[in-house]
C-alpha cells in the first residue's frame, strides 16, 4: 500500500453518552495529521422502531423522568443529542484549527458506518471503560477484513501522552505504520520507538500493560476476530491499526 493522505478522521456517535475525551482525542489526531474531523451522527432505526411499539418507555433528557416512548418524541430526543454532539466537535474544530463537517444518518449502526467510511478515512471506535464490548470488536474486525485501511481504538479513560510506539514486522503495513508514526510527530521533539512483533502473545502482554500513549500496529489478514478480541478487549492505551 502506498502512503495516502487521511482526509477525514471519522467519529461515529449516537444517543449514548460519549466516552470521555474520545472527540478531544480525536480532534488531536485530525490536527496532527492536518485532516478533517467529521462527526457521523447515527439515528438507531432498531431505537425509533422499539420506539413505535406499545411497551416502549425512555427517559426524558430534560426531567429525567420515565415516559411512554413515541416515534416523535424519540426523533426530538435524537435531535437534541446531535445538536450537542455537532456543538463540541465545532468548538474543538476552532480550538485545534482543523476542518470539520457533522453528518446526520438514519440506519442500523454498524451498516451505516461501513456505508459512510471511506477511502482515506480513520475510523475511530471506542469502548465505554476498560473492557471493549463484543459488538465494537466485532465491527473493529469487519472494517479491517473488508479491507479498509485505518482504524485507531480509543478505549474509555485512555490517556494520548507524546509515545509513539511501531509494531515492526516484514509486510508492507508496517512500513506504512512508520510513515504514518513520522506524520503524526511532524515538527515534534519526540521520537517513535520500534518493537519487533515475534509472538501474538507478546504483543498482546505489551499493549494490556502500557497505559499510556499511542501503539500503531499493522493488521494481518490471518487475524481472526479472537484474535482481534484479544489484543483490544482489555487494552487501555489508544491503538491504531494499518491495513495492506
Amino acid at each position: 500500500m502506498t502512503s495516502q493522505k487521511i482526509k477525514r478522521v471519522l467519529v461515529p456517535l449516537s444517543s449514548q453518552l460519549t466516552p470521555a475525551g474520545l472527540l478531544d482525542h480525536a480532534a488531536d489526531i485530525a490536527s496532527k495529521l492536518q485532516s478533517e474531523l467529521c462527526g457521523l451522527f447515527i439515528e438507531d432505526s432498531d431505537l425509533l422502531n422499539f420506539a413505535q411499539l406499545p411497551v416502549g418507555r425512555e427517559i426524558s433528557f430534560s426531567t429525567g423522568r420515565i415516559q411512554t416512548s413515541s416515534m416523535s418524541n424519540m426523533e426530538r430526543s435524537l435531535r437534541q443529542c446531535a445538536s450537542r454532539s455537532q456543538q463540541e466537535i465545532s468548538k474543538l474544530a476552532t480550538h485545534y484549527k482543523i476542518q470539520s463537517q457533522f453528518v446526520t444518518r438514519r440506519g442500523h449502526t454498524q451498516q451505516t458506518v461501513q456505508m459512510e467510511v471511506q477511502s482515506g478515512d480513520l475510523l475511530i471506535l471506542s469502548g465505554q471503560g476498560q473492557q471493549a464490548t463484543k459488538a465494537l470488536l466485532k465491527q473493529a474486525y469487519d472494517f479491517l477484513h473488508s479491507g479498509h485501511h485505518y482504524l485507531a481504538w480509543l478505549p474509555s479513560h485512555s490517556s494520548a501522552g507524546d509515545d509513539i510506539t511501531v509494531v515492526q514486522d516484514n509486510s508492507p503495513a508496517a512500513n506504512e505504520s512508520m510513515k504514518l508514526a513520522k506524520r503524526l510527530l511532524k515538527d515534534s521533539e519526540h521520537t517513535v520507538s520500534t518493537i519487533t512483533d515475534t509472538n501474538l502473545d507478546t504483543l498482546k502482554n505489551k499493549l494490556q500493560t502500557c497505559v499510556q500513549g499511542l501503539w500503531i500496529v499493522p493488521y494481518r489478514q490471518d487475524w481472526d476476530l479472537k484474535v482481534l478480541e484479544d489484543l483490544l478487549a482489555k487494552t487501555r492505551c489508544q491503538v491504531l491499526i494499518v491495513n495492506t
